[in-house]
Parts: C-alpha cells; structure tokens; sequence
C-alpha cells in the first residue's frame, strides 16, 4: 500500500540540506454542505488531507461512483448524490488508502415532516430556514403544548462526529434561551455549538417530528477534539449543627452544566435524596443529630476541547442581539477608565469588538499576577496587582464591560489530575457572529492546545478555545426556583452570586459548611 509523506529541507550552509520525512495526518472531514440534499444535488465536502489525486468517497455506507466525484483537492471534494443515496455517515478515502472521520449526512426526503392525525406532537415548518448562532428560530406544528411541561427543543451538534450514540448527536437549548412556546409554535434562540441539522421537540422518550434548520457557521467555525471522562463526587458538609425543630439548611450543590462541549452521562446517586430537583440547589431539614454529610453526588461527565477557526472578526451585531445581550454591558462603576495603574488602556483600545476583547484579555493575562489566594474584587485586584482566578475573571469582565462588550462570569473547576479541587473562574465573552466564546485569563497558556496548522499572526486563537479541563458549573445570571420542604416560603429567590455565600439557613447555627469536587476517574 502507497503511504503519504511529507516533505521539508532546510539549507543550513552552502551546500548542506538536511532533511525530514514525517508520516501525514490521516485525511480529517470538518463538514459536510449542506449538511442534507436530495438525489441529484452537489455535497462539498470541506476537510483536510484528502490528497491531490481522487481517492473514494461513501456516503451512507455507499461508495460513490467515480463518475459522480465532480473535483477533488487536498481540501474539498465535491460529489453528485446518486438516485439510491441513503443517509448515513460520509468518509472519504485518500489515494494511499488511509480513511477520515465520519460525517453525518441525511436525505431531505427521509426527513418526516408531514402531520398524521394518530402521531405526536408534529413539527412541519422552520422560520427562517437559514439562521446563525444567537439568531430567534420559529418552528410550527400542531399538538406541541403536549411536551410543554418539562420538554426540551433540541437541535443538531456541531460535535456530534467525535461521539458514539444516537442521544449524543443533538444539543439540548438552554432553557432561558426559549422565548415561548404554544400548541402551535415554539420559539428560541439558536444556540452555541448548532450545527445544520434536524431541530425537534422532546419530553422523556416522548417526542415530535423533526424539521430541519440550516446553521450558518462560517464565521466562528468550531472543532472539537476527543473527549475526555471525568469521574466526580461533589460533597456538601456541615459541622455543629445547632438547630430549633424547624431549622431548615438550604445548600447550593451545583450540577454539571450541560453545554456544546460537555455531557453529562448520568449521576450516579444523591446522599439524601433531594426534596426537589432544579438546576442549583438541594434543600434539607433537620430533625434530628446535628447531620455532618448533607449532600453528595457522584457524576460521570464528557468533556470536549473546543477552538475556533475562520472568524471574521469585522462582523457587527444585530440590533435584536445588542438587546439580548444588554444586561452584560453594564459595569459596576469600581474602576475608573482613567486609573493611572490601567497604564492609559482605555485610551489605546479601539478597533473591533474582537480586537478590543483580544487587548483586554491579553493585559489581563500578562500584567495581573496570579495568586491563588488573592482578591477577588476587580478594584481590589487592580490595586494588588494580582488576583486569584475568580479576581482576574472578574477584572476582564468589568473592563469588558466598560469598553461597551458583553461578557459573564462563568466557574466550576479546573481539572488536573485526581484529588480534590477548589473552585476555578474564567469568562464568556459575546462576539458578533460567535455568540458566547470561553475566555480563560489565568490558565489559558498552560492548557489550551493550539490547532495544527494554525495561521493566527498574533495568538488571536486563544480567544476561541477552552480545554477539556475547564469543567463548567455556574454561569452568571443563572437562577432557580428557591423552595424549602413542605411548601414553605423561599428563603431567596435568586441563587447566590458565584463568589459570594453558598448557602442559607434559618432557624440553625453551625461552626462550618465546606464544598468539594473530588476527581476519582480519569478515562
């Protein structure tokens, strides 16, 4: 069998040449356009490694004709779908034998998206059919009202080519990212991580017929890399607990945030059961002995390494997108613009919204030191000159925000190694076209890994990538229903600041609550 090689001299003196020969990466699909097409229609097929001479293609485990295979480069490869095509996945062969990834591909016609009057809920039309990230989509249909109640909208991964199962090729909307949903229509926002692709309706094992939606992703066009499983025990405890006969502890015990690059497979038990379920919070009465253990939860989870590649950083936000992200451009007032330790920042920041996130980040990064038991105030920070990760995250975000940029706070923990880690902070930054880009000021050359063959003249990738140690657990912003056992009346109804108290009690007293996130598995 023929093997690729690559080639490279270096002429070192007059005369001299050394040289290597390295064996080639294997031919790699990114992405399939469009995504699904009838018989008779043209598929690009964009990746790399493909080589310069034709190799073979299948789809739907089908090789295709050399006839149908109209251009082939090391890059692309455009083919004709053949009379008998059928969905599946698309590989692509190079000469010397070697085979790419796969790629999911359907068949517009074997896409259902015709109401029967003994089926469930039914989806029949998108609007528009051609969206991008961050953009409101209208799906319409009939019955819908039916998986309202704790349903879910779901939309095609971007990742779902790097993972086996039927289950892990969907994303699952956020729910504050649902406008409204009626009987006949449900409205949302697409979310980061979509891909072109199937979008539907779901409740349990309940669900409703599929339409499709057309993601364009040119601008802020993710890869993702091999997961990695993470074995989790997260532990709440309290210590001399001293209580009247209606104390009531309610602890914040947070759950894996389930997003583009991370799933959360299963949790595997809680210790008590909870009295409710939500996304942030177990409540617990005590009745009786003081209670040391209060809550513990195991939780087996996937994590994916993300970056970001042909961005466009010119693009502007629309005027619905501006009014989406609003609450995430106001500063708090603790700095000054003109702060003499800025070192005239402000006055040197211009150019996009990408090239001012990018100066931001960078200075935050490389002047403010990092002290893993540093301030975590930004006037604080600014004034020490250095900051635990939750202080320089909270530094980026209020000086994004002061330059007018959307940006969150976000944490959870950093995973390196086993044993057991404290909380960890970084931030998500909004850009046009992009939608929430991860942004990590602390960490972020030690563990992002730089894609191979990058082109990026100033290291502007950084800004498009997070590690498959970066566990997300909170997001700002975020809150839940606050309830206590019995029905009685909430203590708060917002869930507390990521940095700030992590519990609530009434009518008890105890020396001490402490969280932890134990690694027990790496696989």
């Amino acid at each position: 069998m023929l093997r690729s090689f690559a080639v490279f001299s270096i002429a070192v003196t007059l005369g001299a040449v050394f040289m290597w020969v390295v064996d080639a990466l294997p031919p790699r699909i990114v992405r399939v356009v469009p995504e699904v097409a009838s018989p008779g229609e043209v598929v690009r097929i964009v990746g790399r490694g493909f080589g310069g001479e034709p190799g073979k293609v299948w789809v739907g485990g089908r090789q295709i004709l050399r006839r149908n295979v109209r251009s082939w480069s090391p890059r692309a490869v455009e083919v004709v779908l053949p009379r008998d095509v059928e969905s599946g996945f698309v590989v692509v062969e190079a000469r010397d034998g070697s085979r790419s990834n796969g790629a999911l591909f359907a068949v517009k016609e074997e896409i259902p998206v015709v109401y029967e009057e003994s089926a469930s809920p039914v989806l029949s039309e998108a609007e528009p059919a051609r969206v991008r990230i961050g953009e409101l989509v209208r799906v319409s249909g009939g019955g819908l009202s039916r998986l309202r109640e704790g349903g879910r909208v779901f939309v095609t991964w971007a990742g779902r080519a790097a993972v086996q199962g039927e289950a892990s090729r969907f994303l699952p909307v956020p729910t504050d990212q649902v406008i409204s949903w009626t009987d006949e229509e449900v409205v949302f926002r697409m979310p980061e991580g979509a891909a072109g692709g199937e979008v539907f309706l779901a409740r349990g094992e309940e669900r409703s017929s599929g339409v499709f939606v057309e993601v364009d992703t040119a601008p802020g066009r993710r890869e993702y890399g091999d997961a990695v499983t993470y074995a989790l025990t997260f532990r709440t405890t309290v210590e001399g607990v001293r209580f009247q006969p209606a104390g009531v502890v309610v602890a914040w015990l947070p759950r894996v945030l389930r997003t583009h690059w991370q799933r959360n497979i299963r949790d595997v038990e809680e210790t008590p059961p909870a009295f409710f379920q939500n996304d942030r919070r177990l409540a617990f009465r005590f009745s009786s002995g003081p209670g040391v253990l209060i809550a513990e939860r195991a939780v087996v989870c996937d994590v994916y390494p993300v970056w970001i590649e042909d961005v466009d950083p010119h693009l502007s936000f629309s005027e619905a997108e501006v009014s989406s992200y609003e609450a995430y451009t106001r500063p708090s007032g603790a700095i000054d613009a003109g702060d003499e330790r800025l070192g005239g920042l402000f006055e040197e920041l211009t150019g996009t919204a990408y090239e001012r996130l990018w100066r931001l980040f960078t200075w935050v990064r490389d002047v403010v030191g990092y002290d893993p038991g540093g301030p975590g105030e930004p006037a604080q920070v600014l004034a020490a000159g250095r900051g635990s990760s939750l202080g320089k995250a909270r530094l980026l975000a209020e000086l994004g925000r002061m330059a007018g940029l959307p940006v969150r706070l976000v944490g959870g923990v950093l995973l390196e190694g086993r044993g057991d880690l404290g909380w960890y902070y970084w931030v998500e930054a909004a850009l046009p076209g992009m939608g929430w880009v991860p942004v990590d000021p602390t960490a972020i050359q030690r563990v992002v890994r730089i894609p191979e063959g990058y082109r990026g003249q100033d290291e502007m990738f950084f800004l498009g990538g997070i590690s498959a140690q970066h566990l997300l657990l909170f997001r700002e912003g975020a809150s839940t229903e606050r309830l206590v056992p019995g029905g009685e009346a909430a203590l708060s109804e917002e869930a507390p600041a990521l940095w700030g108290a992590s519990h609530e009690w009434r009518g008890v007293s105890f020396d001490r609550i402490s969280y932890s996130v134990e690694v027990v598995g790496v696989y």
